[in-house]
């Protein structure tokens, strides 16, 4: 008898879920079911474009050819189109065999494409060997970590003081060229005669 019944389970079992199936494809999914399902993702993607701050932003770069270091951290960043993502306070560290110069600005843009970060409002750069400058826009290049400014800049060194149209700082700030308009004012109270 114990045959028998493992026959008809054998035989009974694969029918019956066949027959389940075609009744569920045929019919479809209940209303139910494809109400919440299409809820549920038009939630996701209006969360996904609401909520799209981050805490914190690091980046960090290398270049092996100047054995340099750069980093760029932000308090916090907000994606505002597909590539662009805004940050606020963001501070640019880039270290070297002399030491380590930054660059700060309250607002930022971290264009992904071209992987490059412009600073904005309040822009200040300060490189290890006294030299301090201050500009309305720098960009920064990710790949060569190279910063570039057209929009004027005046730097303070040893009491003298740098003005130009525009400026490059390149190979991690061994070598800053101003262009356009330079004018160096020294301080005749510290030359010695």
């Amino acid at each position: 008898m114990r045959r028998k019944s493992k026959r008809a389970f054998r035989y009974f079992f694969p029918v019956a879920l066949l027959l389940v199936c075609i009744i569920l494809f045929k019919n479809g999914p209940s209303k139910d079911y494809a109400k919440n399902t299409n809820q549920k993702s038009s939630e996701s993607e209006i969360e996904a474009h609401v909520d799209t701050s981050a805490k914190i932003l690091k980046m960090i770069s290398h270049n092996p050819e100047t054995k340099s270091k750069m980093q760029i951290n932000a308090q916090t960043a907000v994606q505002m189109e597909e590539n662009i993502v805004l940050l606020h306070n963001p501070c640019g560290l880039f270290e070297n065999a002399k030491g380590q110069s930054s660059l700060t600005s309250s607002e930022a843009k971290y264009l992904e494409n071209c992987r490059e970060v412009h600073f904005f409002e309040n822009v200040n750069f300060s490189h290890p060997s006294g030299l301090t400058a201050t500009t309305s826009h720098a960009t920064v290049n990710t790949k060569t970590q190279d910063i570039i400014g057209d929009q004027g800049v005046k730097a303070c060194h040893n009491e003298s003081t740098i003005t130009a149209n525009s400026y490059e700082i390149q190979k991690s700030g061994n070598l800053i060229n101003f262009k356009g308009n330079v004018s160096l004012n020294v301080d005749q109270k510290n030359t010695k005669r």
